[in-house]
Parts: C-alpha cells; structure tokens; sequence
C-alpha cells in the first residue's frame, strides 16, 4: 500500500507559501502528520483532506487581503478562525484560468490567486 499524505514542499505548493513562512506563521503544527518512513527524525506526511481544505481557506484568505476586508499582516492561523471571509457560498470559478477565484463582498468582482482582480467588464471579453 503506497504512502499517502502531502510532503512538506507539496503543501507549500498547494498553500501557495514558502516553508518558512508556513513555519513560523505555525501551519505546519496545525495539520496533523504521520510518520510512515519510521521515527519521527523522517519527513511527516501532512493529511490530504485538511491541506486541501485549508488550500481553499488560504484563497479565501487571500481574496480578503484583496478586497481590503482584513490586513495582510493578519495572521496565517487566523484563516482557521474567521467565517467572515471563509464563507464557500462565496467561492467562484475563475474566468480566465477556470481555477478557484472569490466573489467580492458586493459580488462586483472576484480574486483568483493565478489572476488577481478581475472586474465584470473583463470576464465578458
């Protein structure tokens, strides 16, 4: 049975961070890990569904940033904490990548992280 879990550089990757921001912000200890290579001296594998999800907070996260509803020195951990702005109802698709992108607080916009801000009259083009 093969190994399942994200390594550190896949998680970075899906989070869009670099490990040293990850660490310090404390992500890292929040995702639960194992260990299957043997002790805990070996590399962990971070849990799949909880990377995802919180992939999908950090873009909700980061369209807030965006849309100036929260800082962009706000905390990492607070993606975790704050259903203000990691509402799904307000997840989109990009138009221009077909990624995942927010609609904006007045639905006059949305963010996607490949895109950045993209008004109406662009997704029309």
């Amino acid at each position: 049975m093969p190994f399942q879990g994200y390594t550190s550089d896949e998680v970075c990757k899906l989070l869009r961070r670099s490990r040293q921001s990850l660490a310090l912000s404390g992500v890292f200890e929040h995702i639960t890990k194992s260990y299957p290579f043997g002790s805990k001296s070996q590399l962990p594998l971070y849990n799949i569904e909880e990377v995802d999800t919180l992939a999908k907070r950090f873009v909700r996260f980061d369209a807030a940033i965006a849309f100036e509803i929260i800082k962009r020195k706000t905390p990492l951990l607070q993606a975790w904490e704050d259903p203000e702005y990691s509402d799904p109802a307000l997840d989109a698709t990009c138009p221009k990548c077909g990624g995942m992108a927010v609609r904006g607080p007045q639905a006059d916009r949305i963010w996607c992280p490949t895109d950045g801000v993209i008004l109406p009259s662009k997704t029309n083009r």
